[in-house]
């Protein structure tokens, strides 16, 4: 059976225990984190003005973002007694993650606005930014452990939102910026930065997509979402909206060629929401591993909520 034959059969689809409030929670926490390690980043290099918005944004968004996770997998109580237990599940190892990063982050946004010590903002930092790494991988994380579906178990998955996440958070705080009227060295340099960010994306993604032909099960998911039912969502959403549109404009922008403003409004909305579209379609895209008997692709039952495993 061919990989397009595979996308479109009957046989293999889709799984449909997680759907888009995970999608949500990915794409929100993974831009809280990467905006709040921007004005991290800022603050040690002395732009102090991008990092006293960008660093409250980091608790602003991942702690609502939690509540989509917790209302996809339907008891809350259950949720916040898995942080008891972190070696369990990846779930339980989230709720500390979580935990300590909204701990420092509010901390440390708390201490950059009131100029607290030099030493405890440095602590802070230091601190923030490991617990803002470890969230923006554990976006990836939390699918891989989902192990009947080879879509998500790759190492890459997580490299690949960690790189989102950063891109989306600096284009988090651009529109922030753009939105506020303010403009400068330091907002141009976080466009070139994040003009980086958008290449290796780009590559990673593509790395991702790539190593998808080890199973069946991968096989049709890249096919899924490259030339099946997600194809629209995928080029549309993800490679034109979400990575070929900004790095047009902020290339445009870094070299002269077009002017801030509406440009960099309309770059970073059509970023973010390739942002989310990501999400959307790695969800969408998980194929549950077939098995194979007499020439025929069984598909596994819905997998138990991971939190439950």
């Amino acid at each position: 059976m061919s990989d397009a034959a595979l996308a479109r059969g009957p046989a293999v689809s889709g799984q449909d225990v997680w759907g888009w409030k995970v999608a949500v929670y990915l794409f929100v926490s993974g831009m809280g984190a990467g905006v709040y390690a921007v004005g991290a980043g800022a603050e040690r290099l002395g732009a102090l003005d991008l990092a006293r918005f960008a660093l409250p944004l980091g608790p602003l968004l991942v702690g609502p973002a939690t509540l989509f996770l917790i209302g996809d997998l339907g008891r809350p109580g259950g949720f916040l007694r898995a942080g008891r237990r972190p070696g369990t599940s990846w779930i339980s190892r989230g709720v500390v993650v979580l935990t300590a990063f909204l701990a420092a982050s509010v901390l440390h946004a708390a201490c950059a606005l009131l100029d607290g010590p030099a030493a405890a903002r440095l602590a802070l930092s230091i601190a923030g930014g490991a617990l803002a790494l470890l969230t923006m991988a554990y976006t990836g994380l939390l699918l891989g452990a989902v192990r009947p579906i080879p879509f998500w178990t790759t190492p890459v998955l997580p490299l690949l939102f960690v790189v989102s996440s950063l891109s989306t958070g600096a284009m988090a705080a651009d529109l922030v910026a753009a939105l506020a009227g303010r403009s400068g060295r330091v907002l141009a340099a976080l466009r070139a930065a994040d003009l980086a960010l958008l290449a290796i994306e780009a590559g990673v993604l593509a790395l991702y997509l790539g190593l998808g032909h080890a199973t069946v099960a991968s096989r049709a998911a890249t096919a899924l979402v490259v030339r099946g039912e997600l194809a629209s969502r995928f080029w549309g959403g993800v490679v034109a909206a979400g990575l070929a549109a900004p790095f047009a404009i902020q290339l445009g922008e870094v070299t002269g060629a077009l002017p801030g403003g509406a440009w960099t409004l309309l770059s970073s909305a059509c970023g973010l929401a390739g942002g989310l579209a990501l999400r959307q379609v790695v969800v969408a895209g998980g194929v549950k591993s077939p098995l194979a008997a007499a020439g025929m692709l069984f598909t596994l039952p819905r997998h138990p909520r991971a939190w439950q495993a």
